[in-house]
């Protein structure tokens, strides 16, 4: 079976699953997803920022970036289109607190993380908006030549 209709499967089989039955059939499926997946590139700090969260806050972040970058959906994330078309952000809560990381997957070359950050506020920094932005516009620059 092909890449493209490998991942058309896992998507619809994942729409038939709800919550914690769709986690159980992600975390089934994993073995298969490893032979489709984009490479993942970090922007700026962003890898070393995923470094300092707590374990358990890493290991979500890993799972999640790892769903996306075989073409999944995370398990919990928000389109940002008022940041730029096409970022989407990670959404991950933890005891220690709230995490996000905020990514571009519409590219087929890789997986751009852009930014990731704890939260401090019910809404977004402007200084995180900020630094998103910037990133992107490095990044189209870069791809453009």
């Amino acid at each position: 079976m092909g890449a493209t209709t490998w991942m058309q499967e896992v998507k619809q089989r994942r729409e038939q699953f709800p919550g914690s039955a769709r986690h159980d059939l992600d975390k089934y499926t994993k073995l298969r997803i490893f032979s489709v997946v984009k490479r993942i590139l970090f922007l700026g700090d962003s890898m070393e920022v995923i470094r300092g969260f707590p374990e358990s806050v890493r290991q979500d972040a890993g799972y999640n970036l790892h769903l996306v970058q075989a073409g999944l959906e995370p398990l919990h994330w928000k389109p940002m289109s008022n940041v730029g078309p096409g970022v989407a952000e990670i959404r991950i809560k933890d005891v220690t607190g709230i995490y996000r990381i905020l990514y571009i997957a519409k590219y087929e070359e890789a997986v751009y993380v852009l930014h990731a950050f704890q939260k401090k506020t019910q809404k977004t920094a402007k200084t995180d908006v900020d630094v998103v932005r910037k990133r992107l516009q490095e990044l189209d620059k870069v791809r453009k030549g």
